[in-house]
């Protein structure tokens, strides 16, 4: 067996209280904020932006996109069972069918 270095603040929950590579880990903030910084800073620049008066505007092509490839998902989930797909919509509101 190969050790597995974890930092020493990372805790699992189990039968030991220091890691034995078979839990669940718990990380600190810290670590999170380390291994996870540019998806947190989006995150943070999504709500501002949703929170500013016509920032729903700058936003709407992505909505628009991210519905888009949200039903293109659902007709190529239908064509691998072998199913049809007719019609795909995208509506202005950013919902689709």
């Amino acid at each position: 067996d190969r050790q597995i270095n974890e930092p020493s603040s990372s805790r699992c929950f189990c039968c030991c209280e220091k890691y034995c590579g078979k839990c669940i880990v718990t990380k600190t903030w810290k670590e999170v904020w380390k291994n996870d910084s540019r998806l947190l800073r989006v995150i943070v620049v999504l709500v501002i932006v949703l929170n500013i008066p016509y920032g729903n505007y700058i936003l709407y092509p992505f909505v628009l996109f991210s519905t888009w490839i949200h039903e293109s998902c659902h007709a190529l989930a239908a064509w691998s069972v072998g199913g049809h797909v007719a019609w795909l919509n995208v509506y202005k509101d950013g919902s689709g069918l």
